[in-house]
């Protein structure tokens, strides 16, 4: 039995050092990045009595996106990866610290709230590329990159399963201060695990032009590679209309179910738990072949669930829906991830990879916007059923650009 598990894919990643260093530390500071966005969202929600302020926060955090993080990958096809990413979780840790202190001392105020939310996005605008590309440096077997970035995601969602169950009993225990200050100490972790990781630097050989002209190149190359190309309208489409449901969570657990800090925790765990799912099928697959087939049949179920949540008013069928939901979503965006790196030229992965990361961390905070503001005027519920039905139109469109792109 031993022998067969350690046969399995997604455990042979395991055995470099560096992986498992980098698994350890930044499941750790992931997880204490999802408690800290449970208690922000539960605690705008709550002093401001507002969904627009919901999907507002979330455009201010994220929409550095369109302008740090091409520079991101420029850096990243430049420097070493490993310093950009000491640096980068290092300045995630002092902004939880400071969101903390902010709250513990009773100073909180909607405008400290947004200028911390938009100082984050705009680390984690640049680190986005940075953390992508990475993967390719940790482990050596290059048949193994997508299984890595397939446990990458399982990693993420299995702190997002955790992260917001944590969170909920602590806002309830201690209240939301303390779930920032939880975020600054996690990161401590991730900082340790990049400091024990050694990886020789080599630097890759990039024609010399200017900062505007190498990521013209990157944007160039993109649009010229049909199939990369195709996949980020994908994600593009998937990130503007397909998460939005998670933006409006605290209001259906509200205002819909009728819930506390601890039923949202719950609803964010669900969600979580299928999306970690869809990470291990994933990480499980032997080989990127087919998996192109596999999104776009995914993402029809991913429009029949995210129409059901709009409808659904028992918890413990939105919890499910929602677990369907979680996966399907993972499906979208780890899987788009995994064909990208697979096509992908390596000089030009910090570049690519940067357009990835505005794809995803650049148009949800339009998604956000766009789904605040019309719940605000439609309801949650036609927000959420509208959005069902453009995604589902999206999906038939692009179905045939992308089926066989691997």
């Amino acid at each position: 039995m031993l022998k067969k598990l350690k046969s399995l894919q997604i455990i042979q990643v395991f055995k470099y050092q560096n992986f498992r260093y980098y698994f350890a530390g930044k499941s750790v500071s992931l997880t204490g990045n999802w408690i800290q966005r449970t208690a922000l969202s539960y605690y705008i929600y709550d002093i401001t009595d507002s969904m627009l302020w919901l999907g507002l926060i979330g455009f201010i955090s994220q929409i550095p996106s369109f302008i740090i993080t091409p520079f991101g990958g420029y850096f990243a096809d430049r420097y070493p990866r490993l310093k950009l990413m000491r640096i980068s979780q290092f300045l995630i840790m002092l902004q939880a610290f400071a969101l903390a202190m902010l709250v513990l001392t009773g100073n909180a105020n909607i405008a400290g709230l947004v200028i911390l939310s938009l100082l984050l996005g705009c680390i984690e605008a640049f680190e986005s590329p940075v953390r992508l590309s990475f993967a390719v440096n940790i482990v050596k077997d290059k048949n193994l990159v997508g299984n890595a970035i397939a446990l990458n995601s399982v990693m993420f969602n299995g702190a997002r399963f955790i992260g917001p169950a944590i969170a909920g009993y602590m806002i309830a225990a201690f209240g939301v201060g303390h779930c920032f200050l939880i975020n600054g100490f996690c990161h401590i972790a991730v900082l340790i695990a990049l400091f024990k990781i050694k990886i020789p630097y080599t630097p890759i050989e990039i024609k010399k032009s200017s900062v505007f002209g190498d990521i013209k190149e990157g944007v160039v190359y993109l649009y010229n590679h049909k199939g990369i190309f195709f996949f980020v309208i994908n994600l593009i489409i998937f990130t503007m209309f397909g998460f939005n449901y998670i933006v409006l969570m605290p209001a259906i657990d509200r205002d819909i179910l009728g819930g506390d800090a601890r039923i949202l925790g719950f609803l964010m765990s669900a969600i979580g738990a299928g999306a970690l799912a869809g990470g291990i099928t994933l990480g499980s697959r032997k080989s990127p072949k087919g998996l192109s087939k596999q999104i776009v049949n995914v993402a029809f179920i991913a429009c029949l669930a995210l129409g059901s949540i709009a409808l659904s008013t028992n918890l413990y069928l939105t919890a499910i829906i929602g677990i369907i939901c979680g996966f399907c979503m993972m499906q979208q965006m780890a899987g788009g991830n995994i064909v990208i790196q697979t096509l992908v030229d390596d000089k030009m992965r910090g570049r690519v990879m940067s357009i990835y990361s505005i794809a995803f961390l650049g148009f949800m905070p339009i998604g956000s916007l766009i789904a605040g503001s019309m719940s605000n005027i439609f309801g949650i519920k036609n927000t959420l059923l509208t959005s069902a039905c453009v995604l589902l139109i999206a999906s038939l469109i692009l179905r045939k650009k992308i089926i066989n792109t691997l």
